[in-house]
């Protein structure tokens, strides 16, 4: 009985943790890193703030990393982004 209660603990925690829709911060440059590797899969653009996923490697496997940046006026992202094939959506900036 106690396994099962650590077995569903464990369990509830991961599905939290999976779903809570947190990201990590990058910093402008590892973003551009990643669009460049060609690891990006696709941004949310909202005023400055980049919301998106990009593919890492975590132990050995593949996964999608939630991650959001600060982005400097960059009149040539969207094209490194299109050439890169990201998917791109744009949103009104928050006032």
């Amino acid at each position: 009985m106690l396994l099962m209660g650590v077995l569903f603990f464990v369990l509830f925690s991961q599905f939290q943790r999976c779903n809570s829709g947190q990201s990590n911060e990058i910093v402008f440059s590892d973003f551009v890193e990643s669009v460049e590797k060609g690891t990006v899969v696709e941004v949310v653009i909202q005023g400055q703030n980049i919301y998106g996923n990009r593919k890492i490697i975590e132990n050995g496997k593949e996964k999608i990393e939630q991650f959001h940046t600060f982005a400097p006026n960059d009149p040539d992202l969207v094209k490194s982004l299109r050439e890169k094939r990201v998917k791109i959506a744009a949103k009104p900036e928050n006032n």
